[in-house]
């Protein structure tokens, strides 16, 4: 049974188990946010792993999610701009609608963009899973620290209000 709407969808998603064993870092903070406005396009929900060290917060792993129920042709175009500043980019489909992406899964890792299927159990399998590589824009990389980590402006230090990932963090993201 396919899901009703893309927000179902978003919510399955982020309430997997699943989900965080694919951003969950053994070693450092993950901290989730849902449609950042002010990168390249909005993403559905960015994930990053952060090391606290010496005083600063530094992006270790930036994941971006784009979440559609079938379009994967929009989804891969819409994904395509997030890897401007994530390091791991992914396409999340209903998986009733997986068979038109499959039979494209090419174009996937021709682009480096991972391809992921969930159904309405909240069960995710990874398709193609792409490789790490740094962002193709510094600027809107920067721009991703600064959403995420916040901005250093003279002796004060603005920060954004951080979510770290767990299942209260879920609730915030996306309440009910």
């Amino acid at each position: 049974m396919p899901f009703k709407t893309e927000q179902h969808l978003f919510n399955q998603a982020i309430a997997s188990p699943f989900m965080r064993n694919i951003v969950d870092a053994i070693k450092y903070p993950t901290y989730a946010f849902a449609e950042p406005k002010g990168l390249f396009g909005i993403p559905d929900l960015v994930v990053a792993n952060v090391e606290h060290r010496n005083g600063q917060a530094i992006i270790i792993r930036s994941f971006a999610f784009e979440m559609k129920l079938s379009n994967w042709k929009r989804a891969i175009t819409q994904a395509y701009r997030y890897r401007a500043f994530a390091n791991l980019v992914y396409v999340v489909i209903d998986r009733h609608f997986l068979k038109p992406a499959l039979l494209n899964i090419e174009d996937f890792v021709r682009s480096n963009i991972g391809l992921i299927s969930i159904d309405q159990s909240g069960f995710l399998h990874i398709h193609h899973a792409p490789r790490f590589e740094v962002p193709y824009s510094y600027e809107l990389e920067i721009k991703f620290r600064k959403t995420v980590i916040g901005e250093q402006v003279g002796d004060m230090v603005y920060k954004p209000e951080l979510m770290v990932w767990n299942s209260s963090a879920v609730n915030a993201i996306n309440p009910q």
